[in-house]
């Protein structure tokens, strides 16, 4: 089974292997909290009836003693649960975004064809938080809320076992709130997580396009657009925050309804055990309350793990064949540099091909310009012999080996290539030239035909993202500079 069909299983087996140390130690932090807080009631009790059988000057000090060893514990064990449960939630996020940072240049280029940028941003942030919330405060929520609606009952039981049965009837509506709000929650959530990509998407796209943007005058219509999608983004998260609101009344309700057939059939029972029961009750609202925030982070990461992992699990162009061998082959002189024998290729499998047939050679010391109209298929051929898609075997050949058993960062090695869009990274001229290290940057320079030039004083100069502040046509020649 694929892991983003169990996204939720898969996230917590990692955690749990890689960080269990961490983890044993906050839940048995957690667990000795919960032990302290479910013994003060006890002790509450015992100095209440203290004052109806006249020994409350001899109970109260060794009450005062037990109260400041659980306090103790109770502070040690809190600092201890939250620094190690928090560290391995953090370190599990950077985790995710490392994954994340690997396979984004490991998936072919088809995916960004299909995919939208702020699709991919909600990857890296959003749904990474939501997967870190769960596997940090929502697995907190959970140890501690199932630990307590275990111990809680068998707690009152041990101070009144006939009442306990009576009181605890309300709460067996709570499992039917929480399943009839958690599949709601599951729904708004996948729609908010949507919504954020849809928005990170057309926010990225008025950064790039402000230029174009102020040239045709479309400043407004793309604010406008902007505006509605954060709109339908602001309708969901408050719909979702309504359902997520309701958890609240509804353990408030049936925890009242508990309290008030205590405080009706108490009667018969002394007034340390009517106190006792009353705080037990009154601890049930943070479990119960927790188990809600468990399903809400855990819906999330939900949403967000399925998302997430899909990607992961996208085929990587970076693999080798079954037959594909890293080693460069001996070639004889005779052997084309570049072969192509019946070359096709299409976008999709039932696109129109835009590489129909061609076949061509290229040896050492010869050159091949390659001419045709808009959409004939010329860059096309670039990514297929930098392997960014995958050509059928037998079609293409670089130095006289099938591109298909080729590794593809071995046979990027052999081009230097300037696209028609030169990118640059933000940084400094030299930083970008400084990506190859083979060549030294003023030789770079002379070879692009730039020395002497603006760029000498301009060199270390840092410029804006995509090279902003330079000239269409500097760009191009650092690119060149840098091939």
């Amino acid at each position: 089974m694929k892991a983003s069909e169990t996204p939720l299983k898969t996230l917590m087996w990692f955690f749990a292997k890689k960080y269990k140390t961490s983890i044993l130690l906050g839940m048995f932090a957690i667990i000795v909290v919960d032990l302290a807080e479910l013994a003060q009631p006890m002790i509450l009790k015992r100095v209440i009836d203290s004052f109806e059988t006249h020994q409350t000057q001899t109970i109260i000090p060794s009450t005062l003693v037990g109260i400041s060893i659980i306090i103790f514990f109770q502070v040690v064990c809190r600092y201890l649960w939250r620094v190690s449960l928090a560290r391995a939630a953090f370190m599990a996020g950077a985790n995710f975004r490392e994954f994340f940072a690997e396979q984004i240049f490991k998936v072919p280029l088809a995916l960004y064809d299909r995919k939208k940028v702020g699709d991919l941003m909600t990857l890296a942030t959003s749904d990474v938080e939501n997967m870190r919330m769960a596997i940090g405060p929502g697995l907190i929520s959970l140890i501690d809320s199932a630990f307590y609606c275990f111990a809680i009952p068998i707690a009152m039981m041990m101070v009144a076992p006939t009442l306990t049965w009576k009181v605890l009837i309300p709460l067996v509506g709570i499992p039917f709130a929480v399943v009839f709000l958690q599949q709601k929650i599951a729904r708004l959530s996948r729609e908010v997580q949507a919504r954020i990509g849809l928005l990170g998407t057309q926010t990225q796209e008025m950064v790039a396009g402000v230029r174009l943007a102020k040239i045709y005058g479309i400043e407004k219509r793309l604010e406008a657009r902007l505006h509605g999608q954060s709109h339908e983004l602001n309708q969901s998260q408050v719909s979702l925050s309504k359902v997520q609101a309701l958890f609240g009344p509804f353990l408030e309700f049936f925890l009242s309804a508990g309290m008030v057939l205590l405080f009706g059939l108490g009667g018969q029972v002394t007034v340390g055990t009517l106190v006792a029961l009353q705080r037990y009750l009154q601890k049930l609202m943070w479990p119960m309350s927790a188990v809600g925030l468990s399903i809400i982070y855990f819906q999330k990461a939900k949403s967000s793990g399925v998302a997430f992992y899909s990607f992961l699990e996208e085929h990587s162009v970076e693999k080798l064949t079954p037959n594909a061998r890293s080693n460069t082959p001996n070639i004889s002189p005779e052997c084309p540099l570049i072969e192509a024998r019946g070359l096709t290729f299409s976008y999709g499998r039932n696109a129109e091909p835009a590489i129909n047939n061609l076949s061509f050679k290229l040896h050492a010391g010869e050159w091949l310009g390659i001419q045709g109209q808009v959409a004939a298929g010329k860059s096309t051929l670039l990514y297929l012999l930098l392997k960014f898609y995958d050509a059928k075997p037998g079609q293409l050949f670089v130095l006289g080996k099938d591109v298909t058993n080729w590794e593809a960062h071995e046979l990027r090695q052999f081009f230097s290539t300037v696209l028609q869009e030169p990118y640059l990274f933000q940084g400094s001229i030299r930083y970008n030239l400084n990506i190859g290290d083979d060549i030294l940057v003023e030789d770079a320079l002379s070879l692009a035909a730039v020395q002497g030039s603006v760029f000498d004083y301009r060199i270390d100069e840092e410029m804006g993202e995509m090279g902003s502040g330079l000239s269409g046509g500097q760009k191009q020649r650092i690119a060149i500079a840098r091939a």
